[in-house]
Order: C-alpha cells, then structure tokens, then sequence
C-alpha cells in the first residue's frame, strides 16, 4: 500500500510522467519480445534457405558431372580397370543424386529412374565389351526393356547383331541422358522457385 500511497501523494504532473514512463517500459519490453521473436524466426529461415542453395548447388554440380561422365562414354574404355573406374565413378555420382531427391515425390522419383534406367543400360554396354565385369542376367532381369535373348547376342562375339545391339543401346543412352537433363533443369528451376518464395 506504500507505493500506492506515495503515487496518489504525487502532484498531478508528477504522476502523468511516472504514468508514461510506465508505459514507455512496458511498450518498449514488447517491442523487444516481439523483434527477439522476428528475429529468431527470420535467422531459422536464413538458416533454412541458404542450407536449401547449397543443397540445389550441390546437386547441380553432382548432375553435371554425371552427365558428363554419361557423355564420355566410350567403348575406347577396353581396360578392365578403366571400364570398373567408369562404373565406379558413375554409381557413386547417381547416388550423390539420390541422396539429395525424395523418392515420394512423383517428379524427384522419375529422375530417380531415369538414373537407374541409364546405369543399367550403360552395364549392358560394359558387359558387350568386357563380360566379366557385369552379371549381365541380374541386369537384364530387372529391365522389361531388353528380351532375355540379348544375352546370346551380347556372348557371341562373332554375332553381327552384337554391333546392331551396341548401336541401339548408345542411342538409347542419350536418349535417357537427355530426359534425365531435362527432368534435371525443371527439378533445379522449380526447387530455385520454392526458395525464392520462401525468402520473401
């Protein structure tokens, strides 16, 4: 009761000041609160937004060189050595890509397949040049694509289809390469689109 009495006790501009500077604390308090809270908020999605470019970036970089690796096939990789590097290299680009799609989503799971699609057709072409190097009936058997047939064609070197096969397969290749580049460059534009919204 101390206080209110010495604040009744007050001449009357004593107590306007004492009522503002109340009230100029109280506002400035909230509005603390309430930038603390802005500001915590917009550095999450700082946060968010750049982790999601560097996510795009890397995934544009990662396209890039699988795509690049699709279009240095060569059938001039004789060497066992050289042609498991290539699949080496290539099955661990694809994965990098896998790693950063969400299979759940429609768009993001025919990329999906359209790298595995590739991978598979570029193991077929592997195994036309070196059979020991890829188990052509596991890889055949998981693609309607290609008649179980192929194998007597792609285990008879003199077979004149062998080079028709090669022919087909390769055009097929950059067929596939090229849908997967396409799919890729909507996937990057659309993604960038979600960014720029969220960042607004």
């Amino acid at each position: 009761m101390d206080i209110i009495d010495a604040f009744l006790s007050l001449k009357a501009e004593h107590k306007f000041t004492f009522v503002g500077l109340l009230l100029t604390t109280v506002v400035s308090l909230l509005t603390l609160i309430s930038t603390l809270r802005i500001s915590k908020k917009s550095a999450y999605i700082n946060s968010i937004t750049k982790e999601r470019i560097d996510s795009l970036g890397e995934l544009k970089e990662q396209a890039a060189q699988y795509l690049a690796v699709i279009f240095n096939y060569s059938t001039s990789l004789v060497k066992e050595e050289e042609l498991l590097n290539y699949l080496k290299d290539l099955e661990y680009r694809q994965s990098r890509i896998i790693f950063q799609l969400n299979e759940k989503n429609e768009f993001e799971s025919n990329i999906i397949e359209d790298l595995n699609m590739i991978n598979k057709i570029v193991r077929i072409l592997i195994h036309i040049t070196e059979p020991k190097i890829v188990d052509i009936e596991q890889v055949l058997k998981e693609n309607d694509f290609i008649k179980l047939a192929l194998i007597d064609y792609l285990g008879d070197p003199n077979n004149n289809e062998k080079k028709k096969i090669e022919e087909i397969l390769n055009e097929l290749l950059i067929q596939n390469a090229k849908s997967l580049s396409s799919d890729l460059k909507k996937h990057l534009k659309n993604e960038w689109e979600k960014i720029k919204i969220e960042a607004k």
